[in-house]
């Protein structure tokens, strides 16, 4: 399914090859000296722009896209739906070293790549690709299938996603299976109510373009109504129910409600709790991911606010 051989799971997915041949545009380098590593070779500067990119899909259909762009002192890791919606921008800040080795890994790439090592007509069926750009001292752009044989790709790719946010791993994405608990607070604000009943919002994968599917428990009357209805989804829990497709704009409205509480998360806190809001993924990193506050004003009630609007 063309699915990137990676602890993040597909995230980082590309387009089905097409039978034309790859567009592999090299730049001015210095010819290659083995070293790995060395400073031989192609030069990136310490101010040059490093972009990593590659559409994300499977044979259930198109997930989006996502960027990984590295400059002198940050990197910068962001997802984007079909439609055109960002789910999500994550900056960390780019320690010295990491900068380092990041020009390191990508100078061997861009040495490698030069000698066009997969060849003008090569095409690997159904394999990942991913595009690396260099601007700043050169202008570089070029895309390679990850079919093996990639090692300086990989090396520079593993390097980029090691100086990234720790966030990017737990993001959830259209190809996520994700699960959404709201716990009622009692009125003396000491714990749940036990007379409330949780709220349960299943979102499942996005299939064939139309984005994810959703179905609730316990939600407000009037839930999911205007919306297609959806039959033979896989559920995370196991559970054969129909749901109803939530379509891109659905889908953008949750995971960037969810994203904007994952970022924010260091910051939320309140003194008039009103609930709790469990968030629970399927794949890598599994589990209970978040559990937060709901506070009047907070992006945990504006989460609350998307589910229960669907």
């Amino acid at each position: 399914m063309g699915m990137r051989a990676s602890t993040r799971g597909p995230g980082r997915i590309a387009v089905l090859a097409s039978a034309a041949a790859l567009a592999l545009s090299g730049c001015a380098l210095i010819p290659f000296a083995p070293g790995g590593g060395s400073r031989s070779g192609a030069e990136v500067g310490p101010d040059d722009v490093i972009t990593l990119s590659g559409a994300s899909f499977s044979i259930f259909g198109q997930y989006g896209s996502w960027r990984t762009v590295v400059d002198a002192d940050s990197v910068t890791y962001s997802f984007t739906l079909p439609d055109g919606a960002v789910v999500a921008e994550i900056p960390a800040e780019l320690e010295a070293e990491d900068r380092d080795w990041i020009e390191r890994m990508a100078g061997e790439y861009l040495d490698w790549e030069r000698t066009n090592p997969q060849g003008d007509d090569y095409v690997c069926t159904d394999a990942p690709s991913m595009t690396v750009a260099v601007t700043g001292s050169m202008a570089h752009e070029s895309t390679m299938q990850l079919c093996g044989g990639t090692e300086p790709l990989d090396r520079l790719r593993d390097a980029v996603d090691d100086a990234e946010s720790p966030l990017v791993e737990e993001l959830v994405r259209p190809y996520d299976e994700v699960t959404y608990e709201i716990i009622p607070w009692s009125a003396d604000g000491r714990g749940p109510d036990p007379a409330a009943p949780v709220e349960r919002y299943h979102l499942a994968r996005a299939e064939y373009g139309e984005g994810m599917p959703a179905r609730a428990e316990n939600a407000p009357a009037g839930w999911g109504q205007g919306r297609t209805p959806v039959t033979g989804v896989h559920w995370a829990d196991g559970i054969s129910e129909d749901g109803v497709s939530l379509g891109w704009d659905g889908t953008a409205t949750v995971l960037q409600a969810t994203a904007t509480m994952m970022i924010g998360h260091e910051q939320l806190g309140c003194s008039d709790q009103t609930g709790q809001i469990r968030v629970a993924k399927e794949g890598y990193p599994a589990g209970t991911l978040w559990t937060e506050r709901i506070c009047a004003g907070e992006p945990t009630e504006d989460l609350v606010a998307a589910l229960r609007g669907l």
